[in-house]
């Protein structure tokens, strides 16, 4: 796919190497206009960092350092830096690219439908964006994440013991039982090594492999 070719080029940038894609610009979240395909260059610009440009000899948005990882939620993009560092560009009509000021080392991120979250690396999460349901009203004393997901309004934290918190909306019981705020998942869930959220549902991989 497109979105595997753009991450597979950025990891193999070279100093003396200009990669070329054809990305489509189309936004199905914008009265479904459709615009052209445009021509994206990924053009190193020295040690650890990049340019992104459709124009091969006019940059126009530099990101500072390495990115190791993306997110995408309905309107809405966020990248993580190597530095432990996040940059979110996009629709920001609900905050949700309001990156919290001087939010550093972080791990992992996820973008929901309209609000983003970043895992720390001392185990604590970092919600931001659209809190309709309470999915960035981070639960007090949360701690030993280890993973996190987010869904269309609801937010879902895997903890070191391998049990899982999730809160937002849960009018589905995406969230576990509820319509919003921390929810409780399934009596006895434990030994879960992967979460993922859907759009109203929420998936956990057990270390049985169930």
């Amino acid at each position: 796919s497109r979105s595997n070719l753009l991450v597979a080029s950025v990891e193999n940038l070279t100093v003396n190497r200009t990669v070329r894609i054809l990305a489509n610009t189309t936004n199905s979240y914008h009265a479904g206009k459709k615009r052209d395909d445009v021509d994206l260059f990924f053009k190193p610009s020295g040690t650890g960092s990049f340019v992104v440009s459709n124009n091969i000899n006019s940059p126009t948005i530099k990101i500072g350092s390495v990115v190791s990882e993306i997110a995408a939620g309905a309107d809405h993009t966020v990248a993580l830096k190597s530095d432990g560092t996040v940059v979110a560009w996009g629709n920001n009509g609900n905050g949700e690219t309001t990156v919290p000021t001087g939010l550093s080392g972080v791990t992992a991120i996820a973008a929901g439908g309209y609000h983003t979250v970043a895992l720390k690396n001392d185990g604590t999460v970092v919600a931001w964006g659209w809190n309709n349901s309470g999915q960035t009203s981070v639960p007090v004393g949360l701690s030993g994440v280890t993973a996190i997901a987010a869904g269309l309004s609801h937010t879902v934290a895997l903890k070191s013991d391998g049990t899982v918190v999730a809160w937002g909306a849960g009018g589905l019981g995406q969230s576990g039982l509820g319509h919003y705020g921390q929810s409780s998942v399934p009596a006895g869930l434990n030994g879960v090594t992967a979460i993922a959220a859907g759009g109203v549902h929420t998936v956990a991989l057990k270390n049985d492999g169930t």
